[in-house]
């Protein structure tokens, strides 16, 4: 029973940080407002996180834990290789919308080193389901061989970049991620290009 109850207590801590943390970022968001907004006084709050430092890890970590999650059951219904970087790709947007909503959009001078050092943790994974992927499609010959790191990350990157044309295009982005993708799978060169090329 005392262990349910402290889980549930956990819970609205949780609940009531990621509500603050969307509202007013991180930096504004003070530990005293958060014990607060859960019915719990400051003391009892840090039995359970040693900081705000902590609990803004927790709470990234639970959101990106489902992202993950759903990320991985979606590419698992895809079928081939160019099929998964495409669901990878707007699976990636979508979330990184959200997650700009809960940070605050890019460039607004707002991001702290701490911020940061838990999104760098969460980049590492998304990369390493690309690595897997791009992994799939040179062992199935879909693609050429390369360098998977370096590829992985430039992708990567290139996703995360298409934010920002939500920010500046509401509504475009999907269609900004299918003509990357075109492009990442045809080339910009058409065919009698490719021809005088050889």
């Amino acid at each position: 029973m005392r262990e349910a109850r402290r889980e549930e207590r956990k819970d609205r801590i949780l609940e009531a940080a990621v509500e603050l943390f969307r509202q007013y970022g991180f930096k504004k968001t003070s530990l005293e407002e958060i014990a607060a907004a859960a019915g719990v006084s400051k003391a009892t709050l840090y039995h359970y996180v040693d900081g705000k430092d902590e609990l803004f890890g927790e709470v990234v970590r639970k959101f990106h834990g489902e992202f993950v999650s759903d990320l991985k059951s979606q590419l698992a219904l895809e079928r081939t290789p160019m099929a998964k970087v495409r669901r990878y790709a707007h699976e990636l947007v979508e979330r990184s919308k959200l997650l700009h909503r809960f940070l605050g959009p890019p460039g607004d001078g707002g991001r702290v080193p701490v911020e940061f050092k838990h999104l760098k943790r969460c980049a590492e994974i998304e990369i390493s389901i690309l690595q897997e992927i791009l992994s799939e499609g040179m062992a199935s010959g879909h693609f050429r061989e390369m360098d998977l790191d370096s590829v992985a990350v430039l992708l990567f990157s290139t996703f995360r970049g298409l934010v920002a044309q939500h920010f500046r295009n509401p509504g475009s982005e999907a269609e900004t991620v299918d003509q990357f993708l075109s492009v990442l799978f045809n080339g910009i060169l058409d065919e009698s290009s490719r021809e005088g090329k050889k």
